[in-house]
């Protein structure tokens, strides 16, 4: 397991079952039960009750309170709003309207929504994508 001294919105950490807990929480004995596979947890929320990355089935949002949940999206780039009721990722070709990869936001009632692509054409492949959310979950980029 991997312990924070200090809470970061962002983290980073790549390796079988490398998850990150807030010192505080690690203290209290409260660790993430993950099943077998690769993990790499991406972000935490301010608090450190959620967190969001990739595992072996793709995107997950693991909550202190509910536990494991793949939110359907292969492995792609993750982020979470400082409350964690945001995550973005990128949506694949196969789920979009335009037939790109576009960012995307997650919300627990809604699930998945495409921010589409940028005004002006496409850069590359993709239409648009989404690599970081602002704390109060408002901004994309």
């Amino acid at each position: 397991m991997l312990q924070l001294s200090t809470h970061s919105q962002r983290v980073f950490c790549g390796a079988l079952l490398a998850v990150a807990v807030p010192a505080t929480l690690a203290a209290q004995g409260r660790f993430l039960d993950l099943p077998s596979g690769a993990w790499t947890a991406h972000a935490v929320s301010d608090d450190g009750t959620v967190i969001s990355g990739v595992g072996s089935n793709g995107v997950f949002r693991w909550t202190e309170a509910g536990g494991l949940q793949y939110l359907n999206v292969p492995p792609s780039f993750t982020d979470l709003s400082g409350d964690g009721a945001v995550v973005t990722a990128d949506l694949p070709e196969s789920m979009t309207q335009s037939g790109r990869v576009e960012g995307a936001y997650w919300t627990q009632p809604a699930g998945w929504t495409s921010i589409f692509g940028l005004p002006g054409g496409f850069c590359d492949s993709s239409a648009s994508s989404a690599y970081a959310i602002s704390k109060d979950g408002s901004v994309i980029v």
